[in-house]
């Protein structure tokens, strides 16, 4: 099981595209956050949250790319997604933090599931803000994949 938090740092306040904000990770064995580092590594969430959901299907719509690694935006957060040697499995770390492997669909349904809740209330962007278009067509994207994983054989 993987699971994936995304947190603003100021939770009261209407959601902008450039807030900044936390992200977690958590594995039966390991856990990589951006919280409570020094130097600070919040991100602006929202678009971690873009570069991760571009980034996993950019990975996953490309079989020959054997990894790719997705940075935070003004932060030294990194997480690194590689292919594992057993066929639709993605090996995940963060800095020299190895997490774990997982099925590309429990990777996948996970991520979206996470973004869906995170999205809810005061989270949800205006319909004027610059990064909604980017957020909304990088969640549709990877939501087709999901499909196609989900009504695959493998």
């Amino acid at each position: 099981m993987i699971s994936f938090v995304f947190s603003r740092r100021d939770p009261e306040a209407p959601g902008h595209g450039f807030d900044i904000g936390d992200l977690e990770i958590a594995t039966p064995n390991e856990t990589a956050t951006t919280k409570q580092h020094k130097p600070d590594q919040g991100t602006m969430i929202y678009l971690m949250i873009i570069s991760l959901l571009d980034c996993t299907y950019e990975f996953l719509n490309s079989p020959k790319k054997k990894q790719i690694e997705i940075i935070a935006p003004d932060s030294s957060f990194s997480l690194l997604l590689q292919r594992s040697k057993q066929k639709n499995q993605i090996i995940i770390s963060s800095g020299k933090k190895l997490l774990g492997t997982f099925s590309d669909k429990i990777f996948v349904s996970s991520l979206i599931s996470a973004v869906d809740s995170f999205l809810e209330g005061t989270n949800l962007l205006q319909n004027e803000d610059p990064v909604l278009t980017d957020l909304t067509n990088s969640l549709s994207r990877l939501r087709t994949t999901n499909h196609q994983l989900m009504n695959s054989d493998h």
